[in-house]
């Protein structure tokens, strides 16, 4: 309301100053009525955007649909309002930028509002676990831990849903809700994702493991693990590198390999090999990329050669 009486008592002020300064200078008002008809109507037409910025301003102000401080959603630009003007609102997004929105504009169009009602907010991460992985003992833990993150708030309870079926894995969704939006949604998706990355299921130290000096595959989650950091595989490439880990030091040929990894129903020729193979390289490091040799005109072999001391 003091908003309100403010932008009424500035405009009055205006009005009645322009007022007194024509009179002052010696322009008999009344001159103006003759006038009064035509100006008014090119006014009507010209000032008409104006008119209904002001008057949409007052209306926001009286309704308080809108507040300074909520977070709200314009035409795709989200952030906190910090000021409302007599013919505009000043929307800041939370990097910094500011957007000039008219207030017609907040009236005629649909507006997010995240803080009018209800401060909560849902906000949803996703993440992919192999195929293998028991899910139904894993999303208690997720949610146990989205729920022990500071700004994840207990009621709405966090939930984890099996989204999809992809090629190289399982997708869940791990949704949670957050009561302070406007102190941003990344960093506390961050702060979740960090915590579901620290999730073991009980019993995964038990599991059958295939071990290579630094390179560790666990069979049952098609998880691999290279000096203790965790690679992210696609579901040929764990099984290429399962396949060589298997009998290291034994030449394969590329055919070999099509065959055995990727089936006698695979057309492709050699090449895709060779690609799968640099990706494991890249994904193995620097250090650790000579686990997987190249025998020049044969193949590829996992470790050193059986004839090596």
């Amino acid at each position: 309301m003091r908003k309100i009486a403010a932008n009424v008592v500035r405009v009055m002020l205006l009005f009645f100053g322009l007022l007194f300064a024509l009179s002052a200078v010696g322009i008999d008002l009344t001159v103006f009525s003759v006038l009064g008809g035509a100006i008014g109507v090119g006014l009507g037409f010209g000032l008409q955007k104006i008119a209904a910025n002001y008057i949409s301003g007052f209306v926001i102000l009286a309704e308080r649909s809108l507040r300074i401080g909520d977070m709200v959603k314009v035409d795709g630009f989200e952030g906190r309002i910090s000021d409302i003007r007599t013919r505009y609102t000043v929307i800041r997004s939370l990097s910094g930028r500011e957007a000039i929105v008219p207030n017609e504009t907040l009236i005629t169009t649909r507006v997010e509002n995240s803080s009018l009602a209800d401060p909560r907010v849902l906000v949803t991460s996703g993440v992919q676990v192999a195929y293998g992985t028991d899910v139904r003992r894993l999303q208690p833990l997720l949610v146990d831990a989205v729920a022990a993150v500071p700004r994840v708030i207990a009621e709405p309870k966090p939930s984890v849903q099996l989204a999809a079926f992809s090629a190289d894995g399982m997708d869940l969704n791990i949704n949670f809700w957050i009561r302070d939006s406007e102190n941003g949604q990344g960093n506390v998706k961050s702060d979740v994702n960090l915590a579901v990355l620290d999730v073991r299921l009980p019993g995964m130290d038990g599991a059958e493991l295939l071990e290579h000096g630094p390179l560790i595959l666990n069979l049952e989650t098609y998880q691999a693990a290279i000096a203790n950091r965790p690679l992210d595989l696609t579901y040929m490439e764990y099984e290429l590198l399962k396949f060589l880990a298997q009998s290291p030091g034994k030449v394969f040929t590329r055919e070999t390999l099509l065959s055995r990894v990727w089936g006698y129903e695979y057309y492709g020729g050699a090449r895709t090999v060779d690609v799968h193979i640099r990706r494991l390289r890249a994904k193995l490091g620097e250090e650790q990329a000579n686990l997987i040799q190249t025998v020049r005109s044969v193949g590829y072999r996992f470790g050193q050669s059986r004839w090596n001391s």
